[in-house]
């Protein structure tokens, strides 16, 4: 099945639609091929009806939105949108989201590794989401899925579906219960981000959630789940970022509304025991 480009770029001209690469509640990805046999992605909603075709279409051009603004290394590029024209395979008519084509994974397989293996990769992710935040834009579903790996090493955030401009109204619906901190407004905010980025980072270091899959059904028994984080011998800087996740999982009020920056300088201060950094500090 060929597409036709609803933009100028010549670039999605011929475009090819292969397998699919996965699926979530709301949309589909697909693998495609340019017209030069480059391979990119291909997103397209998955919202049924004449109401859900509309809301797939916006649901699409917004995303599109956020990533035109976003250019970032550690933020997939997108390359434009096409339509497909409608087939025997309705999942994958209409408008589609064209982005670059990432082959090295997500960061599932780093739950419980070594330090060395994951706090490089949470850094980056951490330095994505202050740019996105400096922005004025709130990611509001980082996890480890939406975390997939450019060239073997360097992680980009993908689905911004759920994004949402800081202050203005949060989408409803979608979104991982493990990743969402406990809040009384609709307002899009940092802090959601701030929290959500914990959580990842916790389960990196100890392989687990810190309070299960679904926090939200364990009416008040979230600290049973709950495992203190312990400095790693020959490790520097693990108490430090031990104490910032602490308050950011407790949902401090101070540790939230501090935005991403001390969680993000914790991550930069991890080192060797040599003194040598894990990672180097990046813009």
């Amino acid at each position: 099945m060929r597409a036709s480009d609803t933009t100028s770029d010549c670039f999605l001209k011929g475009l090819t639609l292969g397998e699919p690469l996965g699926r979530g509640g709301m949309s589909r990805v697909l693998v495609a091929a340019t017209a030069d046999g480059q391979r990119v992605a291909v997103k397209f909603p998955r919202l049924e009806g004449e109401a859900g075709q509309a809301a797939g279409r916006a649901l699409v051009h917004r995303e599109y939105g956020f990533l035109s603004e976003i250019s970032h290394p550690n933020v997939v590029n997108a390359l434009g949108l096409v339509r497909i024209p409608n087939g025997r395979d309705d999942s994958v008519s209409g408008p589609g989201l064209v982005m670059e084509y990432l082959d090295g994974g997500d960061l599932v397989s780093m739950a419980g590794c070594q330090p060395r293996i994951w706090v490089p990769v949470a850094t980056r992710i951490a330095c994505a989401l202050d740019h996105l935040h400096r922005s004025g834009i709130v990611h509001r579903d980082l996890k480890p899925r939406n975390i997939l790996l450019r060239r073997g090493d360097m992680p980009c955030l993908i689905d911004f579906a759920l994004a949402a401009r800081i202050g203005g109204p949060a989408p409803r619906g979608g979104g991982t219960a493990a990743y969402r901190r406990r809040k009384s407004t609709d307002e899009a905010d940092v802090a959601d981000d701030v929290y959500a980025l914990a959580v990842l980072v916790y389960e990196l270091w100890l392989g687990t959630l810190p309070f299960g899959r679904n926090p939200t059904q364990l009416n008040g028994e979230r600290s049973r789940l709950f495992r203190e984080l312990r400095p790693v011998p020959g490790v520097r800087g693990t108490r430090r970022l031990a104490e910032v996740l602490a308050g950011i999982l407790n949902q401090r009020e101070a540790a939230l509304s501090a935005g991403i920056g001390p969680l993000r300088h914790a991550l930069e201060s991890v080192g060797g025991a040599s003194g040598d950094l894990l990672i180097g500090r990046t813009g």
